[in-house]
């Protein structure tokens, strides 16, 4: 069953990356797969200021990284994920889900045309990404013992960083307290340069909720499985007992 579960999160690891790279590709060339797109979209050194494209660039460089683990791990026949690649993962996993849940909750009602969020490569930045590392992370890459609180802190990081950059954009673009979309891409403050102060500890909060989340998922799938294996052993042991007991009066 780790077996199992350690190949499945392998091939789900390998499908991140590949992804994430022909999508990085995309943006940065200025393909279009479905056709002309120009929400949110940036093309060469420029689509790196979106959170959009460093999330899923990290999401994919992390699952890569923890990959490689995997296949060492079959090879040896460990079985087991190092903490640090797990705890990549998760900031990985609540990067993009930050992503997914402000593009359909909250950017999506912005635009006009709501799905042209996601088209060509913010289909696979906007949905499949995130959703395949939710996937891979809560259903293939819980193990025992669980991570510590640490790593739900720790899964803030990408946020925090980005949240760092994104002020000093919008300070140093202001003007008369206004900032031009052009430099508010997320029109998070165009309302005035004072909701940076409300936006982005939200932001934070919003981000650390996420890691907590992935977290607990981790505590919970790990005493089920701790649980579930003190059973076998209890069954194995009090089996092999009786097993001795007949073979002693018989």
């Amino acid at each position: 069953m780790i077996r199992s579960r350690l190949r499945a999160s392998l091939i789900f690891n390998l499908l991140i990356f590949a992804l994430a790279l022909a999508a990085t590709l995309m943006m940065f060339t200025g393909f279009d797969l479905m056709g002309k797109n120009l929400t949110l979209t940036a093309t060469r050194l420029e689509a790196f200021k979106l959170f959009t494209v460093d999330s899923n660039v990290f999401a994919g460089i992390a699952s890569l990284l923890i990959a490689i683990c995997e296949i060492g791990a079959l090879r040896r026949g460990e079985y087991r994920i190092p903490v640090w690649a797990r705890t990549l993962k998760l900031c990985a996993a609540t990067a993009v889900a930050v992503t997914f849940l402000v593009t359909a909750g909250f950017l999506g009602f912005l635009v006009e045309d709501y799905f042209s969020l996601y088209l060509n490569a913010n289909f696979f930045f906007h949905f499949l990404i995130p959703v395949l590392c939710a996937v891979s992370f809560l259903c293939f890459e819980q193990s025992i013992p669980p991570l510590s609180i640490r790593a739900a802190l720790c899964g803030v990081l990408p946020t925090a960083l980005y949240a760092v950059y994104y002020g000093i954009n919008v300070f140093s673009h202001a003007e008369n307290g206004r900032v031009s979309p052009r430099y508010d891409w997320y029109y998070f403050v165009q309302g005035g340069v004072w909701q940076i102060w409300i936006v982005l500890p939200v932001m934070l909060l919003f981000s650390y909720l996420i890691a907590l989340a992935f977290w607990g998922s981790t505590g919970r799938a790990s005493c089920k499985r701790s649980r579930f294996d003190s059973f076998c052993v209890s069954t194995c042991f009090f089996s092999r007992l009786r097993y001795n007991s007949n073979d002693h009066f018989f």
